[in-house]
């Protein structure tokens, strides 16, 4: 298993590997992956035997973003850093590679001094398997949030990474 950067030639093999993953993730559209690429803090891709097995998406406090659930924890914390979106191909399911990409997120935060990694995951329509892992990971829930246009539910999650202080 590797993690790399993504790359502008990587946004169309990640966008269908997006679409795959609605409504888990956001649907989005080749423009928008481009847009969430160039405001990304951090961006990696796991490559596994040469296949792309999987993307995180990161965004930090300071984004230009106008997701609902990154300006709820805007208005919430101070210094974070934000999971916009997480997927695997299916093919690579249950191998570590969500645990592998969010242990590089959290090296990311480390490194650049920020305290939290904020995300959410979906309630309605439910998604208990993103519900176990994270509660796994050590995650807890600060929040929910409702959209009332689309009725979906998202628990908002945050997780320590530095020493409160």
């Amino acid at each position: 298993m590797m993690i790399r950067q993504a790359t502008h030639y990587d946004l169309e093999d990640l966008l269908v590997l997006n679409q795959s993953e609605v409504p888990h993730v956001g649907d989005i559209d080749i423009a928008r992956m481009n847009h969430l690429f160039d405001e990304a803090a951090w961006f990696p891709v796991l490559e596994i035997d040469g296949a792309v097995a999987g993307f995180v998406m990161v965004m930090d406090h300071t984004a230009n973003y106008d997701s609902l659930n990154f300006l709820w924890f805007k208005e919430r914390y101070k210094c974070f850093c934000y999971v916009d979106r997480i997927a695997v191909s299916p093919g690579f399911r249950r191998r570590g590679a969500a645990g592998m990409m969010y242990d590089d997120c959290i090296r990311f935060g480390a490194a650049n001094h920020l305290p939290l990694l904020a995300l959410e995951y979906n309630i309605t329509p439910p998604n208990p398997v993103s519900a176990a892992f994270h509660k796994a990971y050590g995650f807890r829930e600060v929040g929910r949030r409702r959209d009332g246009e689309t009725s979906k539910e998202v628990s908002m999650q945050i997780l320590d990474i530095l020493p409160a202080g």
